[in-house]
């Protein structure tokens, strides 16, 4: 899911009416210096990346002076900090803290509405705090219809065992967080820690605010705040993944394409539905394969589509063969893909004496999708008379064989 990086995302929770540290971006270490002098007095420099644990990764330090900032710089940009390259800082105010909250709000399954979680044990440690006492943190479901009250944030932390001013200012900074999350369509908005300064400020001292990708065309104004490596992925696209998402928002009709690269991969996976996929993904491994791709695309109107994103996994220099399919196919034709592939192979010329391509498809389609394949020399195509794990088998084989120079009719069935 898309984040947004956190400079960003507290400018939002400011607009809420969520007090955040005075802070700004720096891409440079003179610029960090300069952010340092201007707000003035100890700081804190931090990395701005998608991921989080960037305190226990040494991406968040303490600087007392510009010149300590502009040597946090320094040691910052160009790391790499879980997968993701250090192009920004954030240079803010460093706050004093008394006490640590942890405040969370996000969709919840089981209630099918927002849920708000809290605990008055925040901080960098609150995954392994929860762990040895999950009751500190304790939930409340949201009615969507009815809202989150400032009367119900007062009673639920009251109940927490927040009390004094900064009860009320509590209550207020988690009705504004609600009202952020539900603007912008929000998955997914974290506050670790939230804060009672020693003056009984309330403030939001780091954030994370991921929203909903199949909401943005309701937020411009959001998706313009999210950087090219803010995808909501565990690292920064690969070209391929660049290029087949280009692909994905270009060519209709809209629906969904799911493309990933694994790394040090020889054989494209292309399969419709999860659990298959996930299943043949176990079992090509198992078997000594090395899957190089994981696609998927929802149904519809998908040819072109299908057939663009085939050519570029042809054209991976890594890939020796493909296996593409599915279970069974219930919401489209198969014949679409197969169609889809047979035009990708002609169009890039690939010799399928040296590239095996199984197909394996069941569902509507099947009869006129074989007749396309029949037409494709050398494309093999299997129906649900060859189980999953018999197909996982042959193109598993059949690279092999081609790794070894043989031909890959002797390693797993007659083309």
């Amino acid at each position: 899911m898309p984040r947004v990086f956190e400079d960003r995302a507290k400018a939002l929770l400011a607009d809420a009416g969520v007090r955040v540290p005075r802070g700004r971006s720096a891409g440079t270490p003179a610029e960090a210096a300069e952010a340092a002098s201007e707000i003035g007095g100890p700081v804190m420099v931090k990395a701005l990346v998608p991921a989080g644990k960037r305190g226990k990764a040494g991406a968040i330090l303490a600087a007392d002076t510009p010149g300590e900032a502009e040597e946090a710089a320094r040691k910052l940009l160009g790391r790499v900090v879980h997968h993701f390259p250090v192009k920004r800082l954030l240079v803010e105010e460093r706050v004093a803290i008394a006490q640590e909250w942890y405040l969370s709000i996000a969709f919840d399954s089981a209630s099918r509405g927002p849920l708000v979680m809290f605990s008055t044990e925040g901080g960098v440690e609150i995954e392994a705090l929860l762990e040895d006492n999950p009751d500190a943190l304790k939930r409340l479901e949201v009615d969507i219809l009815d809202g989150l009250s400032e009367e119900r944030c007062v009673s639920f932390l009251r109940a927490m065992g927040v009390h004094g001013v900064g009860l009320y200012r509590a209550a207020m900074a988690l009705e504004a967080c609600y009202a952020l999350f539900r603007k912008s369509d929000a998955r997914l908005l974290e506050v670790n820690p939230l804060v009672l300064t020693d003056t009984d400020e309330v403030v939001a001292a780091a954030c994370v605010l991921d929203l909903d990708a199949d909401a943005l065309f309701r937020h411009p104004e959001l998706e313009a705040l999210l950087d090219e490596d803010s995808g909501g992925g565990w690292r920064p696209p690969t070209p391929v993944e660049a290029r087949v998402a280009e692909i994905d928002a270009r060519v209709p009709p809209f629906n969904t394409a799911r493309f990933t690269e694994i790394e040090g991969g020889e054989t494209a996976l292309m399969w419709s539905g999860g659990g298959g996929g996930l299943y043949l993904l176990d079992t090509m491994a198992r078997l000594g394969g090395k899957p190089a791709t994981a696609f998927d695309i929802t149904p519809g109107p998908l040819e072109e589509k299908y057939y663009e994103i085939t050519k570029e996994i042809l054209a991976m220099p890594n890939v020796k063969g493909a296996l593409a399919g599915s279970n069974i196919t219930s919401f489209s034709r198969v014949q679409l893909k197969v169609r889809a592939i047979a035009r990708a192979v002609e169009e890039t010329g690939v010799d399928l004496a040296k590239f095996p391509f199984i197909v394996r498809f069941a569902g509507a389609g099947g009869e006129e999708a074989r007749e396309i394949a029949a037409g494709c020399p050398g494309l093999q195509y299997l129906g649900d008379e060859v189980t999953l794990e018999e197909a996982a088998e042959r193109i598993v084989a059949q690279v092999e064989a081609v790794k070894r120079g043989e031909p890959w009719t002797s390693a797993g069935g007659a083309r």
